[in-house]
């Protein structure tokens, strides 16, 4: 959920924020060895507040694979990407740390916001889609994960390598995304909406599929760790439903005005292993 901020939300009830907060990556560093690093983190405001800028650049070692040269380089924000609530310092535009690593938001990549419409809650088809172990959809407990903790994604892998290839396209979202401390789908958050390593199958103009889906610069699939705590390297060929090639977005799906999927394909293994509470089969 987005941490409302009065200082930079304006003078609106609190489920009308867009404000995204802090990403998975910053609530397990205690369980890390990194206990400093997470006291450093302002809690009771935005992860983007200058009260948080410290932590942009901040590398977690864990967080980054060797196998993937972008990892290795710091990410420059877009100009006066946070302004007016942050603005630029006067070197120019702020630097971040990236990741290579994301949490799983489930099988597809709605918005599950509460609404002012609808006295602050979250309406429930979006309710229903936002299936994964990290969510809008809060509190989502041991006991929530009812498809088995070993059929349950909760990590993914995320190539930050792979989003040079959207400069075409989106001349902004290689630096829009992979910032580790995030929870917005381009950072610390994967859906399995798309098909893992998408960038080898999508155009150049499917930026939503190679920034927002699992991937790896791994040949033929990449690590995905499981709520059991196993890790285990997912192919490529995984099965996975069908895709429109030119955005990637599942076949046949229209995404509806009110912020749901319509149409959606069958699952496949892959969508099965991001649910948490499916019920359908997800492979041995």
């Amino acid at each position: 959920m987005p941490l409302y901020d009065p200082r930079y939300g304006g003078a609106k009830p609190s489920c009308t924020t867009t404000l995204i907060d802090k990403g998975p990556l910053v609530g397990i560093l205690p369980w890390l060895e990194q206990r400093a690093m997470f006291d450093a983190v302002n809690h009771d405001t935005s992860v983007f507040a200058m009260e948080n800028t410290t932590i942009f650049t901040v590398r977690v070692a864990t967080y980054l694979c060797p196998s993937d040269p972008g990892a290795q380089q710091m990410i420059r924000m877009p100009a006066n990407r946070l302004a007016p609530m942050v603005p630029d310092p006067p070197g120019g535009p702020w630097l971040v740390s990236g990741t290579n690593y994301a949490g799983s938001f489930g099988s597809t990549d709605v918005i599950a916001l509460p609404w002012r419409s609808a006295d602050c809650r979250v309406p429930e088809r979006l309710r229903a889609q936002a299936d994964g172990t990290f969510t809008d959809v809060h509190p989502i407990r041991l006991s929530s994960i009812s498809d088995g903790l070993s059929h349950t994604m909760y990590f993914a892998e995320k190539s930050i390598t792979t989003f040079a290839s959207l400069e075409r396209a989106n001349p902004t979202a290689k630096d829009s995304s992979g910032w580790w401390f995030t929870g917005k789908l381009p950072d610390a958050l994967f859906t399995a909406a798309y098909p893992p390593n998408a960038f080898r199958r999508v155009s150049v103009y499917a930026v939503e599929a190679v920034t927002r889906g699992a991937s790896s610069m791994h040949p033929q699939g990449l690590h995905a760790l499981m709520g059991d705590g196993s890790v285990r390297f997912v192919k490529e060929s995984v099965e996975s439903w069908p895709i429109e090639p030119v955005k990637g977005e599942p076949a046949v799906a229209t995404m509806n005005v009110a912020g749901f999927w319509d149409n959606l394909p069958r699952r496949g293994v892959w969508q099965a292993m991001a649910t948490r509470a499916g019920g359908e089969p997800a492979g041995d």
